[in-house]
């Protein structure tokens, strides 16, 4: 064993409020302790510039915002510029100065710079940014008790007969796409369907019967709408079959040890994991590709896909956050296989009524939607994907409506976070009798259509003004109150006509480009999507700058 000491090699020191670090060579203990005051001094001088700076630049920063945003004169905030250039001498000052020029907006404009999006898509009905679609069986309203529902007259795109399957929007239950392998728990023991378990079916047939089933339900090979895939009994993950859905896991592992009893408990597991997961993954990718072969113009994608699993609200009400789980995050960047195999996104923000007009309700929804999106910029394609959320008119499981101000926390919120789109879900009971029929239709004619033509307006509106039609507006900041509203009171008692033929005042564009900016559609960049061709990346490039000078900064001073 060699005993040799090593020689003694240098020390680290990290500053603790500098995201550097020193590297000190070995020197005498005294001398290392003169060298930390020194470092601590520069470190005080450093902070006391910048603080200085700010003092004396701060009130300058509202002209510049000015000369750039008003006066449209490049030349304009160059002249001024250079006589503050000349005015602060030293690099903290120039820099600053330097950094104003950079963002002209001011700090109103630098949270964008966190979304760093990739082009949007555009609206799948020309210049209507924020759609909104029927997703009810409830033409039975009208055929048996003469009470239609007029969602045209608020600019709700529905299927002709208001329907589950149409031209506009088509959703596949478990028993209607394919040989979707389910058990039913009912039975004891539980009785398998189509094999129960992914690695249990055949994927051949299921492709077999999916074209079929396909060509029956969407009868032109052009179709274009939302096409969703509603498959509830079992997730991807393995992790993620908890509860009733557990009977997966159990299944699973019993076909593992019915042909392997040799196995331990924990290899049988293992092995059990990677066959859910590995055929899951196949199923519903394969299922993808199918479908977008045979309608390539769907936009095809799974229900409840992606999930922020932020129902803790259940647990602490009162010290709800909202926030998506950290693992949860982590489990939907693991889906990137299914990601880049969807079309669209169609994430659930359905509201209980437990967080009826209460900010847990509001930070419930904004997690959700904030996921989802999210997730939309993950695949390698050179556009995020659209999302379309699912909402319902009433609280889950119930007939009560939403409160004017859950719609605002629903419908509202998702327009002004950059949805593309809302899904208004309900089931049979929706038009059940006429009583429940004359419900829905004095709740869409009160309160649910005048709001929902209130956004949808604003929508379009801010599109035109900031975005020039070539993109949607999107918050500056996802966790502001922000929202795309037509007044102050988007639940004031005016007409639907006189909404939809409402326009701008100029306070209204003020507050708008103050709150909002622009997410372009592909093929479009810059600040109001006024350019052709696109830069994925135009804000990175900012930052990059911005990282450069303060790059120079460091070497300077230190």
């Amino acid at each position: 064993m060699n005993t040799r000491r090593a020689p003694q090699r240098s020390t680290s020191v990290l500053l603790e409020t500098l995201p550097c670090i020193v590297l000190l060579s070995g020197k005498e203990e005294e001398e290392e302790e003169e060298e930390a005051v020194r470092q601590d001094q520069k470190k005080k001088e450093f902070a006391s510039m910048y603080l200085k700076s700010f003092s004396a630049v701060h009130l300058e920063f509202y002209r510049i915002a000015h000369h750039s945003r008003w006066s449209r004169s490049a030349a304009g905030v160059l002249e001024w510029a250079s006589t503050q250039w000349r005015l602060y001498q030293p690099l903290g000052h120039q820099t600053f100065l330097l950094l104003l020029l950079l963002f002209p907006d001011g700090p109103a404009a630098l949270p964008l710079a966190a979304h760093n999006l990739k082009p949007a898509l555009p609206p799948i009905v020309k210049d209507k940014p924020f759609l909104v679609t029927w997703n009810a069986p409830t033409a039975r309203c009208a055929a048996a008790y003469d009470v239609p529902l007029p969602l045209d007259s608020y600019g709700i795109l529905a299927n002709s007969q208001e329907a589950f399957v149409g031209g506009n929007i088509t959703i596949f239950y478990y028993d209607q796409l394919g040989l979707y392998p389910y058990y039913v728990n009912t039975t004891v023991p539980p009785t398998a369907v189509h094999g129960g378990c992914p690695q249990n079916i055949s994927l051949k047939g299921h492709l077999e019967k999916m074209t079929r089933d396909i060509a029956v339900a969407m009868t032109s090979p052009s179709f274009a709408g939302l096409a969703v895939i509603d498959w509830e009994n079992w997730r991807p993950q393995w992790i993620r079959n908890w509860d009733k859905k557990n009977i997966y896991r159990d299944m699973s592992l019993l076909l593992v040890k019915q042909r392997n009893p040799h196995l331990s408990d924990y290899e049988a597991e293992l092995e059990a994991k990677w066959e859910f997961e590995t055929a899951a993954q196949s199923f519903m990718t394969d299922t993808l590709r199918l479908a977008q072969s045979l309608r390539p113009n769907g936009w095809w994608g799974y229900y409840l896909f992606p999930d922020c699993y932020n129902y803790d609200y259940l647990d602490d009400f009162e010290g709800f956050t909202g926030h998506c789980p950290p693992v949860e995050v982590q489990r939907n960047n693991d889906l990137s296989w299914l990601w880049e195999h969807s079309r669209a996104l169609y994430p659930s923000i359905y509201m209980e009524e437990m967080l009826r007009t209460s900010p847990q309700g509001k930070k419930f929804v904004r997690a959700k939607v904030g996921e989802a999106l999210r997730v939309a910029e993950l695949p390698s394609a050179q556009h995020s994907l659209p999302v379309f959320v699912y909402a319902r008119p009433f609280y889950t499981y119930t007939l009560k409506e939403l409160s004017q101000t859950d719609l605002v926390y629903t419908i509202g919120q998702a327009a002004a976070m950059g949805a593309h789109g809302l899904v208004l879900w309900g089931d049979a009971e929706y038009s059940r009798n006429r009583t429940n029929c004359l419900k829905v239709h004095k709740y869409l004619t009160s309160t649910l259509g005048p709001y929902i033509v209130n956004v949808t307006r604003a929508t379009e509106l801010c599109s035109r003004h900031i975005c020039n039609n070539h993109g949607r507006c999107i918050r500056r900041r996802m966790d502001s109150d922000a929202y795309l509203h037509l007044g102050p009171n988007p639940m004031e008692g005016i007409s639907t006509l006189e909404l939809a033929n409402r326009t701008l005042s100029q306070q209204q564009k003020v507050k708008m480009e103050q709150e909002f900016a622009c997410h372009c559609y592909k093929g479009w960049s810059g600040k109001r999507c006024l350019f052709k061709g696109h830069s994925v990346r135009l804000w990175a490039d900012s930052w990059c700058i911005y990282g450069t000078v303060l790059s120079v900064l460091w070497i300077r001073y230190l």
